[in-house]
């Protein structure tokens, strides 16, 4: 297990607040498919990974993200493998542009964060993935997809 929540921010997620939209067992979980792919497990024991393997085949697979290099479950393979980075927010040092509103994403919101989100490889968001929690985006003449990228 993770000392840390944000050691394993995923399995964090889908075994606390998160709970609710997960499916599995206590050693391993994954988000519904309709929420999103991201799936974990709780530890790196033969158990937990191999109850994460069946996990992905009950869909069209899972993305793991971990601190540590990923063990691919038993009978299973990675068919993509990335670095990714984890951003924290330092609210202390924000600063926006003028004429740039930072708004509180909504439902109406959903179409436009899909399709900006179908621009990132591979996508951890899929059709109910904004009911996980607030989502914030920054507007600019009313179209937040369309902000520009030196903000």
């Amino acid at each position: 297990m993770a000392d840390h929540i944000l050691d394993g921010p995923v399995w964090s997620a889908l075994a606390t607040v998160h709970a609710r939209f997960s499916l599995g067992s206590q050693n391993a979980r994954r988000f519904q498919s309709d929420i999103s792919p991201l799936g974990a497990a709780r530890d790196e024991g033969l158990e937990s990974l191999t109850e994460l393997g069946n996990l992905s085949r009950s869909t069209d697979g899972i993305i793991i993200g971990q601190e540590n290099r990923i063990i691919c479950p038993p009978d299973t393979r990675a068919t993509t493998m990335i670095t990714a980075w984890q951003m924290l927010f330092d609210d202390s040092k924000s600063q926006y542009r003028r004429g740039h509103a930072v708004e509180q994403l909504g439902e109406n919101d959903a179409p436009a964060m899909m399709a900006r989100a179908a621009l990132t490889k591979p996508g951890s968001s899929v059709d109910r993935t904004h009911l996980l929690g607030e989502y914030w985006g920054i507007k600019q003449g009313g179209d937040w997809s369309q902000w520009p990228a030196n903000v």
